[in-house]
């Protein structure tokens, strides 16, 4: 009896849902419970679940990332418990849909900006047709994450893959990213977060820095060959977290290692030390006769111009020659990196909030 009423339902509970515009979605017996699920690439991802305990009451629970069935405050009648997923949980039932948010610094200057977006488009190329994509800001300039995450679920998304688009692991990636995310999760509870890493410390980033630094007329290091009477200054955008300033040191000798000069050092633009007057002061204090000064940044900005400033003002007080190398970001050699960190991202190898 129990069974031909449970299989009743789930025909009638088929049927509204379809009514609503839900088409994707199927829905099984399981004993008391009425699975709703929706099959993707022929797999049965499960969406919601309601269990009966008498003829008249039924209560709800989600399906979350976890693989785990969640309880939710609600209970009452069928035709209560469809108001309730169709009204609180339209996300959860939705046809899945992956978003890309691309999360840049953000800069008051627009040239900035306009390289980060750019940078961006040698990768989104990879996923124009197939996915939704957009770019955000942590700070000076719109949109800002919330924003971007808006605009990803107004064209559809239930699964938004994160991506920072920043060198080094500092307070932004480790907690002002992550506190959005926080935020966006109570206001969007039926969507799926992934986020992923920085670029780190990888190969092809010390090569493009290598590359920046060689543009600038210093060699590399070849086989028995002499270093030439230069420092490398690497100027790294500077965090009071304390794990960018031992990344650019371990940074500074792997170029060290790649190019002909007798001397790196290092210093920050911001937030920690040694500052950028104290890493000028100490290899004019060495005598160094020329140095290359490399911008551990990805785009132009404030920073960039504030570096270049100082730069020109201590021509001519000082025996000391400086070339102020390009930035990391100025060609697509990085996009390597950046595809790597979306794939890892999309596939879910970071932190999910779901």
């Amino acid at each position: 009896m129990v069974q031909r009423i449970m299989s009743a339902t789930k025909t009638m509970l088929k049927d509204a849902l379809h009514e609503q515009g839900f088409t994707h979605l199927n829905v099984r017996t399981h004993g008391s419970h009425l699975i709703i699920y929706s099959e993707e690439d022929g797999v049965k991802v499960n969406r919601s679940r309601l269990t009966r305990f008498n003829p008249e009451t039924y209560e709800l629970n989600m399906y979350n990332h976890r693989g785990e069935w969640e309880a939710t405050p609600y209970s009452g009648t069928m035709a209560d418990m469809l108001t309730v997923m169709t009204e609180k949980f339209p996300i959860a039932l939705e046809k899945t849909s992956q978003a890309i948010l691309y999360v840049g610094h953000g800069s008051r200057v627009n040239e900035g900006n306009g390289q980060f977006i750019m940078f961006i488009d040698h990768v989104k190329k990879n996923y124009e047709k197939e996915l939704i994509q957009e770019v955000a800001y942590i700070e000076l300039v719109s949109p800002t994450i919330l924003e971007g995450i808006e605009a990803c679920i107004k064209q559809g998304a239930t699964k938004i893959a994160v991506v920072p688009v920043l060198l080094l692991s500092a307070s932004h990636a480790i907690v002002d990213i992550p506190r959005e995310l926080e935020r966006a999760k109570d206001t969007y509870p039926g969507v799926t977060f992934s986020y992923g890493r920085p670029f780190g410390i990888e190969n092809d980033v010390i090569d493009v820095a290598v590359s920046r630094l060689t543009d600038a007329g210093l060699p590399v290091l070849g086989e028995n060959q002499e270093r030439e009477d230069c420092t490398v200054l690497v100027v790294g955008r500077g965090s009071s977290d304390g794990n960018q300033p031992s990344d650019v040191a371990k940074i500074a000798r792997l170029i060290y290692e790649k190019v002909a000069c007798n001397n790196v050092e290092t210093c920050f633009l911001a937030a920690t030390t040694p500052t950028v007057e104290q890493g000028l002061a100490k290899v004019e204090k060495l005598e160094a006769p020329r140095v290359y000064v490399l911008p551990y940044l990805l785009f132009t900005g404030v920073l960039m111009k504030e570096l270049g400033e100082m730069l020109r003002d201590r021509e001519g007080w000082t025996d000391t020659r400086y070339t102020l190398c390009d930035f990391l970001g100025s060609d697509d050699g990085l996009s390597g990196v950046l595809a790597r960190r979306t794939e890892e991202t999309l596939n879910d190898r970071g932190r999910v909030y779901a």
